[in-house]
């Protein structure tokens, strides 16, 4: 046999035994992960995961091709992936964690950030812009409740829209003078069935369990509201991590080491994404808030006890 044969089985030899170990690691995962189903539409069925105990998820899933990211998310029973960081949400049940964050709401200093304002319209739906939402929103919920606090602060003017760069920095800079953090976006996703309410938290800060008490509160309390909880799909705190997102992305703002909480509310593509904004009661977001708290002040929302997570 001359070289170039002994060579030949060489490589062919090399082709299969790589052929085999791949074949073994392939049954071996399926072993583990039970199934694995892949399909070129969107679609939904059950996975188990050992980490889960055998409990059934389903699984919603489109086709995606050459991502540079991937998303899971987790929500009740519903495991999301995407090629996006934007979270999808899937029910309005909200279990919030039971043991109460440490402190008298009414001594805490409170920083509140519109997310967008002067040239920065954020996104738009018509003559509808996600600025002129949440610094109202903003406003009414100090007018409302500044006096519970014991200092209110914010990251932009709320009496006038004026056109001042407000970058990231100069966001965190002011959240390094507050105890708590609360920012407010309006969402907008492509899918106009779709309208929820998200709060985000930072899953990268050591103040990450407290943040996800206080964005349950938040939810649990405003989606309490007859009127709030009729126009939502959907309400979830998601954890992300600041790092992955876009640098100038408002919810950056989470990038600190304070008691932070992002709310995106609402879908400006569908038809009550900005109606929200009108039921919206301030009171049930400061509701929230003190719920969170072992000395809450007066703002103890009855009838709502706290759930395991």
């Amino acid at each position: 046999m001359n070289r170039l044969s002994k060579k030949g089985v060489a490589i062919g030899m090399k082709t299969i035994v790589n052929m085999i170990v791949s074949l073994v690691f392939i049954i071996a995962t399926i072993m583990v992960y039970r199934y694995i189903v892949i399909a070129d539409v969107s679609t939904s069925f059950p996975v188990s995961f050992p980490f889960f105990e055998n409990h059934k998820t389903d699984v919603k899933y489109k086709k995606i091709s050459e991502p540079e990211t991937l998303t899971f998310q987790k929500t009740g029973d519903v495991l999301r992936i995407d090629n996006s960081d934007r979270i999808d949400v899937s029910q309005v049940d909200i279990y919030c964690p039971q043991d109460a964050i440490k402190g008298d709401v009414k001594a805490m200093s409170i920083l509140l950030d519109p997310s967008h304002g002067g040239s920065d319209q954020g996104d738009v739906k018509g003559e509808i812009t996600e600025k002129e939402l949440v610094r109202k929103l903003a406003g009414i919920f100090f007018t409302a409740n500044s006096d519970k606090f014991g200092k209110v602060g914010f990251t932009r003017d709320l009496a006038k829209d004026i056109d001042d760069e407000i970058g990231v920095a100069d966001r965190l800079l002011k959240a390094a003078d507050h105890d708590l953090v609360i920012g407010f976006g309006a969402g907008y996703d492509i899918d106009s069935n779709e309208n929820t309410i998200i709060a985000y938290i930072s899953k990268a800060s050591e103040k990450k369990s407290e943040s996800k008490k206080l964005a349950c509160e938040i939810l649990r309390s405003m989606t309490a509201k007859k009127d709030v909880s009729k126009m939502i799909t959907a309400a979830s705190v998601a954890e992300i991590d600041p790092k992955y997102i876009d640098k100038d992305d408002p919810r950056q703002l989470l990038n600190n080491q304070k008691i932070s909480v992002y709310l995106e509310i609402g879908n400006l593509n569908s038809d009550d994404g900005a109606k929200i904004f009108d039921v919206i009661d301030s009171s049930s977001i400061y509701k929230g808030i003190a719920n969170a708290f072992d000395t809450g002040g007066d703002g103890k929302v009855e009838g709502v006890a706290a759930d395991a997570s």
